[in-house]
């Protein structure tokens, strides 16, 4: 990221990150959109069941276990993130890899040209376990009916046997692993 953005990522921090579309204008339009997001991020953190057919994208993974997707929520205009940053690889690069690579697809995809986040992405460093199982909710409970939800985490949370993106264990080791206190939590 350019040196005026005054963000700093630690090794071993907790960030929410979010963004919104240019004019507060939609970034998803469809579920493929959606899905194509959540598949280039599987890329990039290097989730093994994707790679397969990474070449498809001129993606590089990262190397494995450089980042912790503790949650994540895409709505039609914005997005959230809460990520923990394991290494000295710094999260300003994996999220100008993926959302460099989306806005390439988005714009070629829809024939448009031009920004398509609003500004640069938003970081806020979580300073507390509190404030780390509150973000996990808030971004759980984004979408007006978030059981029915399909770009979510909340899914891989309440269903241990869905594997996904996230590692839910960061949070459900404060509910005793069990997926229904965290249901009673969010409630």
């Amino acid at each position: 990221m350019n040196n005026r953005d005054y963000k700093t990522f630690y090794k071993g921090g907790v960030y929410h990150l979010y963004n919104r579309g240019n004019n507060k204008e939609p970034i998803f339009l469809n579920e493929q959109d959606y899905l194509n997001m959540l598949y280039r991020l599987a890329i990039i953190l290097n989730k093994t069941p994707f790679l397969r057919e990474s070449s498809k994208l001129k993606l590089k993974p990262l190397p494995e276990g450089s980042f912790s997707l503790i949650t994540y929520c895409l709505m039609p205009n914005h997005y959230h993130f809460e990520i923990r940053q394991n290494t000295a690889i710094t999260i300003d690069r994996l999220i100008a890899k993926l959302f460099t690579s989306y806005a390439k697809y988005f714009n070629k995809k829809y024939a448009r040209v031009g920004n398509l986040f609003q500004d640069a992405f938003k970081a806020k460093r979580l300073d507390s376990d509190a404030n780390l199982i509150q973000l996990s909710a808030y971004v759980h409970c984004n979408p007006s009916q978030p059981f029915k939800y399909k770009f979510s985490s909340l899914n891989e949370y309440l269903n241990p046997n869905v594997s996904g993106l996230c590692d839910t264990n960061i949070i459900l080791n404060y509910f005793d692993n069990k997926p229904e206190k965290y249901l009673d939590y969010i409630e």
